[in-house]
């Protein structure tokens, strides 16, 4: 794929500046698209939740993200993190990452999203959740949705990237992978979360 494929519903917007300052843009009929907002590499969708989207999570936006899981390999929700809405991340968090599987990243700004789009097309093969070399809001909102795995704090969570590297090779690890890491019990639960959800009490 040759630069981010963005719908046209962004054209001329402030994030539709900002990336063809960055990469080559194409614009695509919001019919093609459907629900997916960016498709930086191939199998990776992108959505973007504004602040009043992140606060209040209606059912059109609950359809949405469903659709994303569906239609890309690769889930990538880019929710609007602001003073006001900040306080509702951790709820979708709850929903996109843990109930869809979709990674979900905080943005502060329309800058952040396009840089983060502009990191997952060069990315080779969408690797989405790979750690960057240096410091950044991907890593520390991957670190912010591994943390919300059963019994995995912040110690655990960077246990685990630091072994696996994305929160798709964590999903994929065995029990007595994930034991070496977290220890028995937490691989367990880790495990059974990802293979076994419909039998999660909570």
């Amino acid at each position: 794929m040759d630069g981010i494929v963005m719908s046209e519903k962004y054209k001329d917007s402030e994030m539709h500046t900002i990336l063809k300052g960055l990469v080559t843009v194409r614009l695509e009929s919001a019919e093609h698209m459907g629900s997916v907002d960016f498709w930086p590499c191939s199998g990776t969708g992108c959505v973007f939740l504004p602040e009043a989207d992140v606060i209040n999570v209606t059912a059109l936006v609950k359809a949405k993200l469903c659709n994303l899981a569906k239609v890309a390999s690769k889930g990538v929700v880019l929710a609007e993190s602001t003073a006001v809405s900040e306080q509702y991340v951790d709820s979708l968090q709850q929903l996109a990452t843990l109930e869809m599987r979709l990674v979900t990243l905080p943005v502060t700004t329309k800058l952040d999203a396009a840089k983060i789009l502009v990191h997952l097309m060069q990315t080779s093969h969408g690797e989405v959740i790979k750690q960057p070399s240096h410091r950044g809001p991907v890593e520390k909102a991957l670190l912010e949705a591994v943390q919300c795995l059963p019994k995995t704090g912040t110690v655990k969570g960077k246990a685990l990237l630091e072994k696996f590297g994305s929160l798709r090779a964590i999903s994929l690890a065995t029990v007595k992978e994930l034991a070496a890491v977290v220890g028995q019990s937490s691989a367990v639960s880790i495990y059974a979360y990802f293979h076994e959800p419909f039998k999660q009490q909570k």
